[in-house]
């Protein structure tokens, strides 16, 4: 950088606000992942539904507020332009798989959701297993992944990948758990499983889906 460079001031205040909505993004995620846990301890009382409420509130106002200011910052892009990279985001992109995401925690949901199309995947969602089952009976197409939290409602995530293989053997899944859930796929081991551990950073799991979707 030098004085004269008007642009490497700029360039400087955009990347250090994207280092900060990166940890942003990765704390938001911390608090979704382990918020549930906190509430069980928390009497059922109006205190303890209001609480509930406040965090999912607070959680997801401040990422719409994130996402909207790393767009702002990225700015339209000219046909042909290299695409600039926020620091600490992943550049591996996807190749428009298509990746299935069932998590009963909306904002997990959303937060995958996000990374994920901005990474360049088509994403379908759902709450628990038999609305993922529905979802996929009414896609047209493959679906490449499975991305699944292990402990919902409903059935668990590992029912609702042996469902969906009924249909495509080849399915690949990636189980995601605040326990550690690797010890109950150590049982049936297979190429086509892998497990994350919540809370999880994104580009962690961002390449995760990579290693596992490049099998």
């Amino acid at each position: 950088m030098t004085p004269c460079d008007p642009q490497s001031p700029l360039d400087l205040l955009k990347r250090a606000v994207g280092t900060a909505i990166h940890d942003i993004n990765n704390l938001l995620l911390v608090i979704s992942c382990s918020s549930s846990k906190l509430l069980e301890q928390i009497p059922a009382t109006d205190l303890g539904r209001d609480a509930a409420v406040s965090i999912g509130e607070a959680t997801e106002r401040i990422a719409e507020i994130t996402a909207q200011l790393q767009m702002h910052l990225a700015g339209p892009q000219s046909a042909g332009e290299p695409q600039p990279h926020l620091a600490g985001e992943v550049t591996q992109k996807g190749t428009e798989e298509t990746v299935l995401i069932v998590d009963d925690d909306p904002q997990v949901r959303q937060f995958i959701k996000t990374a994920l199309i901005r990474g360049g995947y088509h994403v379908l969602e759902a709450r628990h297993g038999p609305a993922a089952i529905a979802l996929a009976l009414r896609h047209r197409g493959l679906i490449n992944l499975l991305v699944t939290d292990m402990l919902m409602p409903e059935m668990t995530g590992r029912e609702l990948a042996d469902a969906l293989r009924t249909d495509v053997p080849s399915l690949r899944v990636l189980y995601l758990s605040g326990l550690d859930g690797s010890a109950d796929l150590s049982t049936q081991p297979s190429a086509l499983d892998a497990f994350v551990q919540k809370p999880f950073r994104m580009p962690e799991l961002l390449l995760k889906i990579r290693e596992i979707l490049d099998k």
